[in-house]
């Protein structure tokens, strides 16, 4: 292989930002040091003088580039390095959600990007990403989405155990359970997702604000996006929604209403023999991502963890990266391996295209505007 040219569009604060993040592995990870041709990054606010000239982080940002002089870093598409001809150029889209697909189309029009890896969830709305997967159609151009616990192993363990419980009811008493079905009710996959703001009004504000499509959306997309890729899950096939009024907060800070934490379940579809449920918030510490839980007893869990294969050793690093930096740098070698191969390859199933990922986002719309009503109703 010749190398996959790179660019990251977003790069951010260092230790900070998910671009930033991108950058970074991609320039210290070992698994990818034979694979990458070029690295270039766009950086079209903390390069813009004229909008981030009074940003207290501004310095720092030009500071990493001052360090990285090996890293072509522009302000547009436009004033990268044209590439070379018939090589495949992968393009990393880590800019706010609003500003995806835009940015995302900019890669390919003036970047001259042939595939995509763009931070989940994509898009606000799944009318915007339906929108992109017309463009990326028309272009010739393949497109993933980083929902990167989808390649993650515990997905697939979780399912397994789910099986091996069910078996087990049937050897045990065959003549009781007719079906897995009957067993649905007492066997359920927790699907759990929390992050560590503080729990104060300036900071949840800001939250808010930066995650304007909602905690559903925004957090629970990568645990939906699981339930996608592996379970069967679609917007018109999920039945019996319960929400745990108890569990769930609904707050306004900042002007902006959203979740504080969030908890229901669900059953993907009629027939699965199993529920899922999603369980997360802002302002909770948790290593916890799964479990599986049958008549209330844990049977099986899976908890984030210092990933040996990947060392961290990043100072000033936030620490929500820490847990998922092996499943980072996994995402990046799946979509770099795509864009390696020409013609593109069959996505692996638990790979989010497109296609997947406007699915993600009508479920997460559905399910936004019920457990939201659910909650207001218990108020």
């Amino acid at each position: 292989m010749e190398g996959v040219e790179v660019v990251v569009l977003g790069c951010g604060v260092p230790g900070l930002s998910m671009g930033w993040v991108h950058v970074h592995q991609l320039l210290t990870q070992p698994i990818f040091s034979d694979d990458i041709h070029s690295l270039q990054v766009v950086e079209p606010f903390f390069l813009d003088e004229s909008v981030s000239g009074g940003c207290a982080d501004r310095d720092r940002v030009l500071a990493y580039f001052a360090n990285n002089p090996d890293i072509n870093c522009v302000q547009g598409c436009s004033d990268l390095t044209p590439p070379r001809p018939g090589s495949s150029r992968l393009g990393i889209i880590a800019v706010r959600t609003c500003d995806a697909v835009a940015a995302s189309k900019t890669a390919v029009t003036e970047g001259g990007c042939t595939h995509l890896y763009v931070e989940k969830p994509g898009a606000v709305d799944a009318a915007d990403l339906e929108d992109l997967q017309r463009f990326c159609a028309l272009h010739g151009v393949v497109a993933v989405l980083g929902y990167c616990r989808n390649g993650e192993r515990f997905a697939l363990d979780a399912r397994a155990k789910v099986q091996e419980l069910l078996g087990a009811i049937q050897r045990e008493a065959p003549s009781e359970v007719e079906s897995a079905q009957e067993a649905a009710p007492n066997i359920v996959i927790e699907l759990q997702h929390f992050n560590t703001f503080p729990r104060t009004d300036e900071a949840l504000a800001e939250c808010f604000a930066r995650n304007s499509e909602g905690f559903v959306k925004n957090t629970f997309s990568h645990d939906i996006a699981i339930a996608v890729g592996h379970y069967g899950l679609t917007a018109d096939s999920f039945c019996d929604l319960e929400v745990d009024t108890g569990r769930s907060e609904l707050a306004v800070f900042g002007g902006n209403r959203d979740f504080v934490s969030c908890s229901f379940s669900l059953r993907p579809h009629a027939a699965c023999p199993f529920r899922l449920r999603f369980d997360g918030g802002r302002c909770r510490k948790s290593d916890l991502v799964a479990n599986v839980v049958r008549c209330g007893e844990e049977e099986w869990r899976f908890e984030l963890g210092a990933d040996s294969t990947f060392k961290v050793d990043v100072e000033g690093l936030a620490s929500y990266f820490v847990p998922q930096w092996g499943a980072y740098v996994r995402g990046k070698r799946m979509a770099l391996d795509l864009a390696a191969a020409l013609p593109a390859p069959r996505h692996p199933k638990s790979v989010l295209d497109l296609r997947g990922g406007v699915e993600v986002l009508h479920i997460a719309n559905k399910l936004s505007q019920l457990v939201t009503a659910a909650c207001l109703a218990a108020i």
